[in-house]
């Protein structure tokens, strides 16, 4: 299990320093056991509008984070993990790439930026994403597909972040959610790059599936914003 400690003071800050404020920033903290909490209280003064979610139990982010949306009323969200950051103007950017999209678009997704290390981080490659068209490209897709942006109408017409039985609803939710987006025909790629990836040890992805499309269980964090 990932404790993001180290991590979310960096991952918020990449948040409350951008070129567009958020609307309100959800951080989910699912059962974590170090300090995570801690430093995320640390951080909420920086930030107008703020919702914390503390779970004394890892419980999935799926479950955690479908506690969360009913209280989600803006346009879109970006899925923050933790222990990753955001460009500057990452915000900014994608206001801009929404309203350019066709309407009905409940999601899209870009390109990654790789970083290794725990303190000292030294950057590794920029990796393009390409389009999906059908489940078969979905699950062949070499990285995690992201960074994900949802149109939250789309989100919650589809029912949110599905549980599946694997793991628990742990793992693989992303894959579920993104299929439901391939076959309503609303899942676009965009070429842009503003989401950066730290890989470390402690990597859920690096501990269990090497190419995993899977997300970080312990802390997430989300921006909203119209």
């Amino acid at each position: 299990m990932l404790n993001a400690e180290r991590w979310i003071r960096n991952a918020l800050s990449s948040i409350a320093d951008q070129t567009v404020r958020a609307d309100h920033v959800f951080v989910v903290d699912d059962g974590s056991t170090d300090n995570t909490v801690r430093e995320i209280l640390n951080m909420t003064e920086r930030f107008p509008s703020f919702t914390l979610l503390r779970k004394n139990v890892n419980i999935g982010k799926a479950r955690a984070l479908n506690e969360l949306l009913h209280y989600v009323d803006c346009t879109w969200l970006i899925e923050l993990d933790g222990d990753d950051w955001l460009d500057a103007d990452a915000i900014e950017r994608t206001k801009e790439i929404g309203q350019q999209l066709p309407e009905r678009t409940g999601a899209f997704y870009g390109n990654l930026r790789y970083w290794k290390g725990e303190g000292m981080m030294s950057y590794k490659r920029h990796v393009k994403g390409f389009p999906v068209h059908s489940s078969d490209d979905l699950l062949g897709y070499p990285l995690p597909l992201g960074p994900r942006i949802y149109r939250t109408t789309s989100l919650l017409s589809l029912g949110g972040y599905p549980v599946i039985d694997f793991e628990q609803g742990r793992l693989y939710e992303d894959i579920s959610l993104l299929k439901k987006f391939l076959a309503t025909d609303s899942l676009h790629y965009v070429d842009c790059t503003f989401y950066n990836v730290r890989q470390h040890k402690q990597s859920i992805t690096k501990k269990i599936i090497p190419n995993g499309m899977i997300s970080k269980t312990t802390c997430n964090t989300r921006g909203s914003f119209e």
